[in-house]
């Protein structure tokens, strides 16, 4: 029916959309449902997709409601309602699809429905035959996708030159994907580490924080299988949420491997998210991007445009497909000066706002943006959990599991902030030993529930497992931690 009015209720691009239906993937199909598909394929470029809580037509002049439907093109927009992914939605998306592709629905219904729904497309194209199942050719397999996605990707954007330079298609293809992540680069790093970055506005490479009070989530074994070279880059991905990032998240992933006696952990994770734009606007910078995971053997890393040309732009985002790395690497020789970059370019994000207040303590002059982003986290791993009463007089800290780590303590930290030359103290739970000396008392506590009263004084709240302690919490400005009852009592210090 002509001169409808469509009203959709609280829309919001659907990109996920665009990620399942790649010209790559229908290229595929079409060639095995032996099909002519440019023009075909065609049809769907321009196309944009929207997801609402509810569609409202109405004929337009007269205003007279017409229905609610649940799906709608209007101007190359499809409109779905939520949840997309329920059977009536689903069955009017795909009919719509193949109606707009003008491919026979009782021959390409069924395919399109399960590129809106598998887990891995790689292995249903496994299942149909048109990729090969043996895993030694599993590398070849990912090759001749990216191929094919870049081949659709570089087609859509003719408007490029044949003078651009190897940052300025980088810079396209990436920002033709349409997702919130394009367009910057991810640096991940705990707590103290973030600090240290802030105070000396650079970020360096591995091999240059050597010297410093450098904290290593990586357990010493995950560096160990890469190339030394790599070492002398700053790295960064190129989205959140990678397989790296949960492996280490919080307190680790429980599936992880313990080498070389260290256990990859990064308590309290916090990002450094840069517009890549103005990074490769420096001048003189010496960057290089990975066409692989950098922890395989002989992945190549350079910044050529046949490199460029290898990258996997698609597959880096879409996270239905597990077998495309998404832990393709960005790499800055030696350090990143951040006195380079306008203060917009540089966003720091936190999982939650105990992460956010301890910087806050630390530096109380912030002149970057700061963010709570949750969905920038797994939030899957155990972690340590400090609440507050009200009045900010007590905390219970604690981690979120049942089982235990042999040899994980709490450690509280408290100030005082006046010349008294004790503290107030009470606490209960698992504690394992008290100190007060020269003005601060630190309490020891075992693997369950910490309950401390803090007070109003500076405090500072500590985990240490494995030789490693790691600052979890602050309320002040210093709170490196004073070991000067260690060199007293030392006899008396728990897992030391």
């Amino acid at each position: 029916m002509k001169n409808l009015n469509l009203i959709p209720i609280n829309a919001a691009p659907w990109y996920e959309l665009t990620n399942c239906l790649q010209k790559s993937y229908l290229s595929l199909l079409f060639d095995f449902c032996k099909i002519k598909k440019q023009e075909k394929l065609n049809q769907l470029d321009g196309i944009r997709y929207f997801e609402a809580d509810r569609l409202e037509l109405y004929i337009d002049k007269l205003n007279k409601f017409v229905g609610n439907p649940s799906i709608h093109v209007n101007n190359n927009c499809i409109y779905i309602t939520r949840p997309w992914n329920s059977n009536s939605v689903i069955n009017s998306l795909t009919i719509k699809l193949c109606e707009l592709l003008k491919v026979p629905i009782q021959v390409f219904q069924t395919h399109i429905r399960t590129l809106l729904t598998t887990s891995s497309t790689d292995d249903y194209f496994i299942q149909l035959g048109i990729l090969p199942a043996n895993d030694n050719s599993s590398n070849d397999q990912i090759t001749k996708l990216i191929g094919h996605d870049n081949l659709e990707l570089f087609d859509r954007l003719q408007h490029l030159s044949s003078s651009y330079t190897p940052a300025q298609l980088l810079l396209a293809g990436l920002e033709a994907q349409n997702l919130s992540w394009t367009g910057y680069i991810y640096h991940y790093t705990h707590l103290e580490n973030a600090v240290s970055i802030l105070r000396d506005h650079t970020l360096k490479s591995r091999h240059f924080c050597q010297t410093n009070n450098f904290k290593d989530s990586s357990a010493y074994d995950f560096m160990s299988q890469t190339d030394d070279q790599v070492n002398h880059y700053v790295r960064f991905y190129f989205r959140p949420c990678t397989s790296t990032q949960l492996n280490n998240e919080n307190l680790g992933s429980n599936k992880s491997k313990k080498r070389n006696n260290y256990t990859p952990i990064c308590p309290v994770p916090i990002f450094f998210c840069i517009n890549l734009r103005a990074i490769l606007n420096i001048p003189n910078l010496k960057w290089k991007i990975s066409i692989r995971d950098m922890s395989s053997q002989h992945t190549e890393y350079d910044c050529t445009m046949d490199i460029i040309k290898q990258f996997d732009f698609c597959g880096l985002f879409k996270d239905s497909d597990i077998k495309r790395c998404k832990q393709l690497e960005f790499l800055i020789e030696n350090q990143l000066d951040f006195e380079l970059l306008p203060n917009d370019a540089i966003n720091l994000i936190f999982q939650d706002s105990d992460a956010k207040k301890s910087l806050e303590s630390m530096l109380p002059e912030q002149i970057y943006n700061t963010e709570i982003k949750r969905n920038y986290f797994f939030g899957k791993n155990n972690r340590v959990f400090i609440n507050h009463d009200s009045q900010q007089d007590h905390i219970s800290v604690m981690i979120n599991r049942e089982t235990q780590r042999k040899d994980e303590i709490f450690i509280v930290q408290i100030k005082s902030n006046d010349n008294k030359q004790t503290i107030d103290l009470a606490c209960k739970g698992s504690v394992y030993a008290i100190f007060h000396y020269d003005r601060i008392t630190t309490v020891y506590g075992k693997e369950k529930q910490l309950d401390v009263f803090v007070g109003k004084q500076p405090y500072a709240v500590y985990y240490k497992y494995e030789q490693q302690l790691w600052l979890i919490y602050t309320n002040h400005n210093k709170p490196d931690f004073d070991d000067s009852h260690i060199k007293q009592h030392s006899e008396f210090i728990p897992y030391d």
